[in-house]
């Protein structure tokens, strides 16, 4: 009521009290609108945003002292990882932010109706109250009951593939957290991303690097791959050219074609890491949260 600035029945024909989900940073309740819209309004937790300023104080000092007193952290750049969590998390507690994030991905996937993107009811929308479409689905790690509704794991698994890679290769603006609490599944394998708060982002310089990468991965040809990579930046020191080209070569050996249901994800980013720190690759916040998104997918889709 004090955001929106009206007494509550004025706001709403119904208003259920008990939250449908809870986060540290907000929860979310089912409501009807005066015009009779079947929404849910995320509210953000009051003071969130002090204890947050608090915890990213105590981080940055944290980041502080690794970099002081361990000089290998050096790779990773602690206080950049920080500074990189700290914009993330701002954006998020920006509900304005997030509901254009909601409009712009709306119009990415208007002509496809594969995916299903909510409408934010911007006269119930503020910083801090973010007020959109209810999604009456189901969420897509809940496969018994997406068989009881006789919808299609192949196809949902088409459908979420397909609108992750248009994400990132149509569009360059992609959902960073797609966990199975943010996707549901709506009647005819209906894709519908909740959740915008954590967007990621590429330019076009950033993407045709990216699917020159993955072309590369996917054919095993090891020199594009480090070709790409010298050009993105991303490679310090080119001395260990010849190690580099064997390590990726053995992962990619030993993974390639091997079926995803017999793969320990776990321990192929456990691998890729350990490659990546070997070899002081610096990957871009945005590569990072790609990889996230792309993982996830994979897993959960």
């Amino acid at each position: 009521e004090a955001q929106l600035g009206k007494p509550m029945e004025q706001l709403f024909s119904s208003f259920d009290e008990n939250p449908l989900a809870a986060a540290s940073i907000a929860q979310v309740h089912r409501a009807v609108t005066k015009s009779n819209e079947r929404v849910v309004v995320k509210i953000q937790r009051p003071d969130i945003r002090g204890v947050i300023e608090t915890d990213l104080g105590i981080l940055f000092d944290l980041a502080g002292l690794v970099e002081k007193y361990i000089p290998e952290s050096e790779l990773y750049d602690p206080k950049a990882i920080v500074r990189e969590f700290a914009k993330s998390i701002r954006m998020e507690m920006d509900f304005v932010r997030e509901g254009r994030n909601i409009d712009r991905f709306r119009r990415n996937f208007e002509d496809d109706d594969t995916v299903f993107v909510p409408r934010v009811h911007w006269k119930l929308t503020t910083g801090n109250i973010l007020t959109m479409d209810f999604i009456d689905g189901i969420k897509v790690s809940e496969l018994d009951a997406l068989e009881k509704a006789g919808l299609d794991r192949k196809i949902i698994a088409y459908n979420g593939a397909r609108a992750t890679l248009r994400q990132i290769f149509d569009f360059g603006f992609f959902h960073a957290d797609p966990h199975p609490g943010n996707i549901f599944v709506l009647p005819g394998n209906v894709i519908a991303p909740v959740d915008y708060g954590m967007m990621g982002s590429l330019d076009e310089e950033l993407m045709e690097a990216t699917g020159s990468l993955l072309t590369a991965i996917v054919k095993k040809d090891v020199n594009r791959i480090i070709r790409t990579l010298t050009d993105m930046g991303v490679i310090e020191n080119m001395l260990d050219a010849r190690e580099l080209k064997l390590d990726l070569k053995d992962f990619l050996d030993r993974y390639y074609q091997v079926p995803l249901s017999q793969l320990d994800l776990g321990r192929v980013l456990s691998e890729i890491t350990e490659v990546i720190r070997r070899h002081r690759i610096k990957l871009q916040s945005d590569l990072i949260l790609m990889g996230k998104a792309l993982v996830l997918s994979l897993i959960h889709i």
